[in-house]
């Protein structure tokens, strides 16, 4: 499980990562909420999303991830996150 603080566009989110696999059958995998404070940007909490997804694979299939598989599946939390922003936000203000 990864709990981050990260920078949205429209706020800063706690994000609560606990995926089962790199899989689309396994998109999700996260909770969020907003809140106060300071966050790390996208890119950041991305690579900590690569990192995250790696090791997960590497429990399951003891060797590193597809390069190209571990990018989709980042890039595809990212947007799942980002549409759960939107979704979310119903005029939350931070600070």
């Amino acid at each position: 499980m990864l709990v981050s603080r990260v920078q949205l566009i429209l706020g800063i989110a706690e994000i609560t990562l606990d995926r089962q696999g790199l899989d689309l059958a396994d998109r999700g995998g996260f909770d969020a909420r907003w809140v106060e404070g300071e966050g790390m940007s996208l890119e950041v909490y991305q690579a900590l999303v690569k990192t995250y997804l790696n090791t997960l694979y590497q429990g399951k299939h003891r060797k590193d991830a597809p390069k190209v598989t571990l990018n989709l599946a980042s890039h595809q939390l990212i947007d799942d996150i980002i549409g759960w922003s939107k979704l979310n936000y119903s005029g939350f203000q931070n600070g």
